[in-house]
């Protein structure tokens, strides 16, 4: 019935896994559970067992299944150094033993064979997972279904990031691979299934897949850290992140409520001043949780600058990456708060043309023309841009590349660019939008091109990759000198923004001794997804400090402080914008309640406001045939 016996061959390749499982515990300061791991390599490549009972053949490949599936959920929490296994409930796990079971199940209905079944599936999921772990090193997030839309950009940076392997992932990926390992030690199962066994297993994936739609309903996807992985169980995360990928029409939407008329002044001889708007890339002012205390102030023209402009702090919808939401809340106005959280707007919501910012401008006169010096197929850029109604739209291979910093041309290099394309000869005003690329992650490079000049004199040399951030910070706050300073007597009205997209993911531990851990629950969220903005112009305007706005609202500031006419949308915004300061898709700022408060325990005027707010996005994004004439419509061309 069973036979064990010595199988030299597979033995070599069990010593060595087994030798290779010991050297790498003891390059991860694990060299006692590379020995036992080692062991248990030798022992399952050295041992051969035959088996004749189809009974216990099917009990045994039953086990290894329920093993391998055990060891491919395991690898979920050591990608992300969080083994904690008690956050997930018994009946999340269950869930995501479910979502397992149903990719086995279909891919035993494809093939037939159990354990090749199990292989396959395991395998799969373990590299998802892998990748998960990567995502959350590189970005400070996990991977969800959304993310699928910025592999291309993805790819067009990975050279700039240095993987991680912790001793965790080792032990996690050993014990995978273990398992994996132990099924040749099993005889193949021989046996052929008969075709009703195929079509039951289908019925019972099918069951599953059904069974799982109406159990998700309820549960919220976990965006925050690692919770996707530690607390729902990162398979359940991932399907509940294509389930959220959908936009639903708001509940009281009624196109024919957006009428109105509003026809586009003549501003041929109005005072009509260069706009410039620059994103730029994870700038932001750690200030925000407290006191940083440097060798050299990292700010200190930025700081002079606020003096003589419109400043304050805006609220963005994504940390650590993503940087096209942030983008795409400028130019449309619109919010990440009404369409799921683990969305890229630009690749899945965007088709065809909608209004943006441009469009309005190029009504008023404009020319507007874009850059960015990196790679053109970023985030559909080079597709987009069009549409938007850019007439020029510069990328990397535009630039002379002369002054790069850690890889990636330089603020000072994109200025001077601009600066070239501002001043040149033209018959209208320019509307020039900028996004940079300079203080992009990971923060850990070692070229010999690049030296921190700021260090932290609290925690000097603890945490390198913040201090490598301060230092690109520092460049950026003397090449915004040169920019302002060369506006300064030029000779056209010109007026510029600059705004941060996102905060960078950098060591959670300099965080939390900046201030962060003097703040909890959602002021801590909020505060991390918090960046400056300034507004400044070579002409007088008003100085003023902003405590508090959203991204989305920054173009109706831009509009008002450049003395332009409001069209009834971005009117709509300002009005909008006195009753929620700000919203993510997190929650929002409530004047009420005088805090943060999540989107769904909204209520009163504020509630009506997210109502309205949700109901012009929806006619943009998603209602083209019926869409507001005198908001949108009249604005894009047919």
């Amino acid at each position: 019935m069973c036979n064990i016996r010595i199988d030299w061959k597979k033995g070599i390749l069990g010593l060595l896994l087994g030798l290779a499982a010991g050297l790498l515990g003891i390059k991860y300061s694990a060299p006692i559970t590379g020995a036992v791991l080692g062991v248990c390599f030798l022992l399952v490549g050295s041992l051969r067992i035959t088996v004749t009972s189809r009974p216990l053949s099917a009990a045994i490949t039953a086990v290894w299944s329920a093993l391998m599936l055990l060891a491919t959920w395991f690898s979920t929490l050591t990608v992300i150094n969080s083994v904690k296994y008690l956050q997930t409930s018994p009946y999340l796990f269950f869930l995501n033993a479910l979502c397992m079971l149903v990719v086995c199940g279909v891919l035993f209905l494809l093939c037939g064979k159990p354990r090749a079944s199990v292989t396959a599936a395991s395998v799969a999921l373990a590299f998802l997972t892998l990748a998960n772990g990567l995502v959350y090193q590189f970005r400070g997030k996990e991977l969800l279904a959304s993310d699928v839309f910025s592999f291309a950009t993805a790819l067009n940076v990975a050279d700039q990031y240095t993987a991680v392997i912790s001793s965790e992932m080792f032990f996690g990926w050993a014990v995978f691979a273990l398992v994996l390992f132990l099924q040749f030690t099993f005889p193949p199962v021989r046996w052929k299934l008969p075709a009703r066994t195929r079509a039951l297993t289908g019925l019972v994936a099918l069951i599953a897949c059904v069974s799982l739609s109406k159990a998700i309903g309820p549960i919220k996807t976990e965006l925050w850290d690692t919770r996707g992985s530690v607390v729902n169980g990162y398979y359940l995360n991932f399907l509940l992140s294509i389930r959220d990928s959908s936009v639903k029409k708001p509940q009281e939407y009624d196109a024919d409520l957006l009428g109105g008329s509003f026809d586009p002044p003549d501003l041929k001889d109005a005072r009509r001043p260069n706009i410039i708007v620059i994103m730029n890339e994870a700038f932001t002012d750690p200030r925000v949780f407290g006191e940083v205390n440097t060798n050299t102030p990292f700010f200190p023209y930025f700081d002079k600058l606020k003096s003589e402009s419109i400043h304050g702090w805006a609220l963005a919808s994504v940390f650590g990456g993503n940087t096209a939401n942030s983008e795409f809340e400028f130019l449309t106005g619109h919010t990440m708060a009404f369409l799921p959280p683990t969305s890229v707007a630009y690749q899945q919501f965007v088709h065809g043309k909608i209004f943006v910012l441009p469009r309005l401008l190029n009504a008023y006169g404009y020319e507007s023309i874009a850059t960015h010096p990196y790679y053109a197929n970023g985030w559909s850029r080079k597709k987009l841009y069009p549409e938007f109604g850019f007439v020029d739209a510069t990328f990397l291979d535009s630039y002379p590349q002369k002054n790069l910093l850690r890889t990636y041309v330089s603020d000072q290099e994109m200025y001077e660019f601009m600066l070239e394309k501002i001043k040149a000869p033209r018959e209208n005003p320019l509307f020039f939008f900028g996004v940079s690329m300079q203080n992009h992650g990971g923060y850990d490079y070692t070229g010999e091109d690049f030296v921190n000049t700021v260090s932290l004199t609290d925690y000097p040399d603890l945490f390198p990759r913040a201090e490598q951030y301060l230092s690109t910070l520092h460049a950026s706050d003397k090449a915004l000198e040169f920019l302002i300073e060369s506006l300064r007597d030029f000779p056209e009205d010109t007026i510029l923004l600059l705004f941060g997209d996102h905060q960078p993911w950098l060591e959670g531990e300099f965080y939390e001794s900046i201030g962060a851990w003097k703040l909890s629950g959602l002021e801590k969220t909020m505060t991390q997804y918090t960046v400056p903005f300034f507004i400044w112009a070579n002409y007088d305007i008003s100085p003023e400090e902003i405590p508090l706005t959203g991204i989305n609202y920054l173009p109706h500031r831009l509009l008002t402080a450049a003395g332009l006419p409001l069209s009834p949308y971005y009117e709509s915004l300002r009005e909008l914008e006195q009753i929620i300061p700000a919203l993510n898709p997190y929650g929002y700022y409530s004047k009420e309640a005088q805090g943060y408060l999540p989107l769904e325990d909204a209520a009163g005027a504020e509630k009506n406001a997210l109502d309205r707010l949700a109901i012009l996005q929806y006619n943009n994004l998603f209602d083209p045939a019926h869409r507001s004439y005198s908001l949108f419509g009249q604005f894009i061309p047919q």
